[in-house]
């Protein structure tokens, strides 16, 4: 547990600039002006459990230029096939298949994806996830969005904060709901 925690800590240190500060921002009026949004779905059997919590995330998004992503697949699978068909927005599966840093710098999705500008991040896994955590940090969106965890306060702005014990499917509908009434 200490290794993992101290590799952690690390990692951790090489993402966060010191001297980055947010600008205080008014969260209502940028989601409602944001025309760019990057959502990252949960781990695969997360994701295909709960498509239709995620789904109903999405179309509160529709009118915007939408992207979703999800990572672990660098080929086609069934198991990718089986994802996308859950869905009516595509899907873009990012090439990499382990999170440590040498697969994260070295990953051709990633770059591509690095070349749009997006003003909202969506992070809908409720572990701590490295390459989340690089997106945030390569993107800078104006609003990012996660379910609260360890080390968030780093690189999110927006922590959504559930009980522990609620099941995955209610923080989404938690979420759906926050996001509703930010924007109505």
């Amino acid at each position: 547990m200490a290794i993992t925690h101290s590799i952690t800590k690390n990692y951790i240190r090489f993402f966060v600039n010191p001297g980055f500060r947010d600008r205080p921002i008014d969260y209502r009026e940028n989601l409602k002006k944001c025309r760019d949004v990057l959502i990252c779905y949960p781990i695969f059997d997360d994701a295909i459990r709960y498509s239709a919590e995620l789904s109903e995330i999405n179309s509160i998004f529709s009118n915007k230029n939408l992207s979703i992503i999800h990572f672990g697949y660098d080929r086609y699978t069934p198991e990718k096939h089986k994802l996308q068909s859950l869905f009516d927005h595509p899907i873009k599966f990012l090439d990499v298949t382990r999170q440590n840093l040498w697969n994260i710098v070295r990953s051709k999705s990633i770059r591509e994806l690095s070349a749009h500008s997006f003003d909202l991040f969506i992070d809908l896994d409720i572990r701590f996830n490295l390459i989340n955590i690089y997106l945030c940090r390569l993107l800078r969106p104006a609003v990012r969005v996660c379910f609260s965890k360890p080390y968030c306060n780093h690189f999110y702005n927006v922590q959504y904060r559930t009980s522990i014990n609620s099941p995955y499917k209610e923080k989404l509908k938690s979420l759906t709901n926050f996001f509703n009434t930010l924007l109505t």
